[in-house]
């Protein structure tokens, strides 16, 4: 090796050649040794030539010593240049040793693949021999390691079927193949049919299996196949829907000695229970739909049924038994989830009756038909006698009752499709109920009376509200593609317009016995009136009536929303009346006027009692309602006041009219005049001056609403009118709104004949649509 220390001058590149070339094997670390050396010893001349030219900057060098270095520096450069000279010769040297180590490094990795190769063809070879033995000696335990080996060298030789002697191999490795997968699923059949112990045939059985999986899945198949075939091979012949619970018993059975005995005959990653199930699962589609398609709408409806709900519990059963597979967790002994599947079993046999499901709701239709015909045989009147505590019909709780039966006893029968058709069949059904059922009681079709009018208007509450809690179940149990589509608006409106009925017809049932004690007012002479007095006889007759029959009525009547709207639509109705009755009692004198205003105090007080007048307590009505009747008063008490006026002077009369009335209107003001009963004559002349009065006044109105609505008609022959008081068409929409806040109802702005207690059904939904409406400043109030 060279001294890493030797001097420049004695250093010698051919001493490091040699050197080199002295080792016994050539390798890339020896030169690149040298390459360093050689490095060094350049580094070193190059400090050298530093330290001189250093020298000769500091002019301590002399011409001597200057000479003897120019010639040492000629030799350096000389001795560079051969050293370059070598060094690329060196270079060359090395590529063609490189060259030579690589081609014998693909020689050898040649003779290395070719030895490979040989050794694993003669490994092929020899493995093939010894598979055919084992195959002819049916040794399936041994053959199939043997086996795994020869697939995984045939695999291997792939690449080199182009020669031939491997080609032929392979190919007698691929018929012996085939040869053995019939043997084997021969050997399977065989045995498993045989009368060996089960241990004994379980071992066998379990060895060919293992054999065969090696082999590809289609062999598995096969197997499988015809274990399946052969299993299920005895209920083919029982095809019909009487019998079908005794199939899914009978596969239940198979299932039951699966696991007691043939399981141990299959590895358990065939799943062979589960395959077993599916070829039933889909034999019995197939015999069902058969069946089906002959019987069609033939097929009776309790058969029908039951064969579904079989079906359905029958693959609920398969779902639970094959969706999990679960195990003991041994660190904390419970139950884990260990790999779920898909719902292989979910709607496989129940999807067959999906065309047919229509026979179900035909069923339910005739249900419901028979339902409804036994409702109309019921006798109200003796219901409500036989039970005095009766609050909604005995039928509306029936026909709700059976509608939550339905969906609780079809919950697993009834999918998204089937049951939003049987939800529009139960909307169908409650639509006919209330029209055949509810609202022909207090539509006038009958003798109206308080305890079958109060009865339905609790019961069309009852229906509104469970209609709602109906619609929401089965929008909980329906899936959200169809949940949308659930809908019984149409039906909670029809109950809220049959309560509106129901109110009116308690309304027309006050109407009809206030009748006689206004008619009581109309005989009293008004104009020749000369002393007032704390009330007018017809008074009694009037506060006695509302007293009396607003709480009859008001008894029967739990819900408190009901309450109010019944006393509202009572002093509407009283107001209109009172009102037309002062039209009929013209003329009036001021002392008659002044009378009135103090009758229509004390009813006033009469009213304001009707929300509370059974209430034990001193209770007192809503702010509300005493302002509603307040309002509705001081209308009636403002015509009255006119009245009481005297005419005295007609300029004063006439700017009284301005002030209590406030219009321009000549018509409203001569109705004044008739009611007073003052002469044509008269009339003129104060038309006139009302006529001259109304440019004084810039702030009068066109025409007033209270005056405008008053109609005066001829006096004599005629009677009493009773109006349909409210209309009820949006009672629904209205109550879908607000739900808990009632609103009021408009007024008839004239009386029909009274004797008209009938209400037309066919304008029935026209009616409904001033039944509620909201008040801002006021909660409930009148149009």
């Amino acid at each position: 090796m060279i001294d890493a220390t030797a001097k420049t001058n004695a250093y010698n590149v051919l001493n490091d050649v040699n050197l080199i070339f002295s080792e016994p094997i050539l390798s890339h670390q020896t030169v690149e040794s040298c390459m360093m050396r050689l490095d060094e010893y350049i580094s070193a001349l190059d400090d050298e030539l530093e330290i001189l030219q250093t020298g000769l900057e500091k002019n301590v060098i002399d011409s001597s010593f200057c000479t003897s270095m120019k010639e040492i520096f000629h030799s350096l450069v000389q001795d560079i240049k051969s050293m370059q000279s070598r060094a690329f010769q060196m270079e060359n040297l090395v590529i063609e040793i490189i060259a030579d180590i690589k081609q014998l490094d693909s020689a050898r990795r040649n003779i290395i693949t070719s030895m490979i190769v040989l050794k694993r063809l003669q490994m092929l070879t020899i493995a093939y021999e010894q598979l055919k033995a084992l195959i002819k000696a049916k040794q399936y335990g041994e053959i199939t390691h043997l086996l795994e080996a020869v697939l995984e060298l045939t695999s291997y030789f792939k690449s080199f079927r182009s020669v031939d002697q491997i080609a032929i191999l392979c190919n007698n490795i691929y018929e012996l193949k085939k040869d053995l997968l019939e043997q084997a699923s021969l050997d399977f059949e065989n045995i498993f049919t045989s009368s060996l112990d089960l241990n004994k045939k379980a071992s066998q059985l379990q060895e060919i299996c293992i054999m065969v999986d090696v082999l590809e899945n289609k062999a598995r198949e096969r197997i499988l196949l015809w274990y399946c075939n052969t299993q299920l091979r005895e209920y083919r012949t029982a095809a019909s829907l009487d019998n079908i619970s005794r199939r899914y018993t009978w596969i239940k059975r198979m299932l039951k000695l699966y696991d007691e005995k043939h399981s141990k005959m299959f590895p358990k990653s065939w799943n062979t229970d589960e395959k077993l199930c599916q070829n039933f699962c889909i034999n019995t589609s197939e015999d069902i739909r058969e069946v089906l398609s002959k019987s069609g709408k033939n097929c009776k409806i309790t058969v029908f049924i039951e064969a579904l709900e079989k079906t359905l519990e029958f693959e609920e059963f398969l779902e639970k038994r094959f969706t999990f597979d679960k195990h003991y967790n041994l660190t904390d002994n419970v139950v884990s989830k260990q790999s779920t599947k898909a719902l292989t079993f979910h709607k496989i046999i129940r999807n067959t009756f999906d065309p047919y499901l229509n026979i179900f709701i035909e069923s339910q239709e005739n249900v419901l038909s028979s339902m409804i015909q036994s409702f109309k045989k019921i006798d109200m009147d003796n219901e409500i006698k036989n039970n005095t505590q009766l609050i909604v019909t005995s039928s509306s709780t029936e026909l709700f009752l059976f509608y939550r039966e339905t969906l609780a006893q079809y919950e697993k029968l009834l999918d998204g499709q089937l049951l939003l058709e049987l939800s529009y069949l139960f909307g169908k059904w409650l639509i006919i109920y209330a029209e055949t059922i509810l609202l022909p009681v207090v539509d006038g079709r009958h003798t109206l009376n308080i305890n079958t009018c109060c009865l339905i208007l609790n019961t069309s509450d009852y229906c509104y509200k469970t209609t709602l809690q109906l619609e929401t179940l089965i929008k909980n149990k329906i899936i959200n593609e169809f949940r949308e589509k659930i809908n019984f608006t149409k039906e909670e409106e029809m109950f809220l317009n049959i309560a509106g009925v129901s109110i009116k017809s308690l309304v027309k049932i006050v109407e009809v016995n206030l009748s006689t004690p206004f008619k009581d007012m109309v005989k009293i002479d008004w104009s020749q009136l000369e002393n007032i007095v704390d009330q007018s006889a017809y008074v009694i007759g009037i506060t006695s009536v509302l007293k009396d029959m607003s709480k009859k009525i008001i008894e029967r009547i739990p819900i408190e929303k009901f309450v109010r709207i019944f006393c509202d639509k009572i002093v509407e109705s009283f107001l209109d009346n009172f009102i037309f009755y002062i039209t009929r009692s013209r003329p009036i004198s001021e002392i008659g006027a002044e009378q009135m205003i103090s009758d229509l105090y004390s009813i006033k007080m009469t009213l304001l009692k009707l929300p509370v007048i059974t209430n034990k307590k001193n209770a007192q009505a809503h702010i509300s309602y005493i302002k509603f009747v307040n309002k509705g008063i001081s209308r009636i008490e403002t015509i009255l006041k006119i009245l009481l006026t005297q005419i005295n002077s007609p300029e004063e009369f006439v700017n009284n009219y301005f002030i209590w009335i406030g219009d321009r209107n000549a018509s409203n003001f001569l109705k004044i005049l008739e009611l007073k009963g003052i002469r044509k004559q008269e009339q003129n002349q104060l038309l006139e001056i009302f006529n001259i009065q109304i440019s004084k006044h810039s702030d009068l109105i066109d025409s007033s609403s209270l005056l405008e609505s008053l109609i005066l008609s001829p006096q004599t022959g005629s009677t009493m009118g009773f109006s349909s008081r409210f209309d009820t068409s949006n009672i629904g929409s209205i109550f879908s709104i607000t739900r808990e806040n009632f609103e009021r109802l408009p007024r008839s702005p004239a009386l029909p004949n009274p004797e008209t207690l009938s209400l037309s059904s066919s304008r029935l939904n026209e009616r409904f649509k001033g039944l509620f409406r909201r008040d801002s400043s006021s909660g409930i109030t009148s149009k």
